[in-house]
C-alpha cells in the first residue's frame, strides 16, 4: 500500500514537472503519455516494485 501512494505522488509530480520543462520542447500534451513512459522505465529497473524485496532464485 505505501508503494502505491508514493508511486502516485511520483507520477503526479513527474507529470507536472515534465509538462513545465519538456512540454515546450515536444509541443505539449506530454501529460497523456508521460505516466506510461515513467512506469515503463521504472519497471525496467525495479520489476519487484517500489518497496518490494529482491527475489533470489536458487537452482
Amino acid at each position: 500500500m505505501p508503494g502505491a501512494i508514493i508511486g502516485g505522488i511520483i507520477i503526479g509530480v513527474g507529470e507536472k514537472v515534465a509538462e513545465v520543462y519538456l512540454g515546450p520542447i515536444v509541443g505539449g500534451a506530454i501529460e497523456n503519455w508521460f505516466a506510461y513512459m515513467l512506469a515503463l522505465a521504472f519497471l525496467l529497473f525495479r520489476p519487484q516494485g517500489l518497496f518490494g524485496e529482491r527475489i533470489i532464485e536458487r537452482v
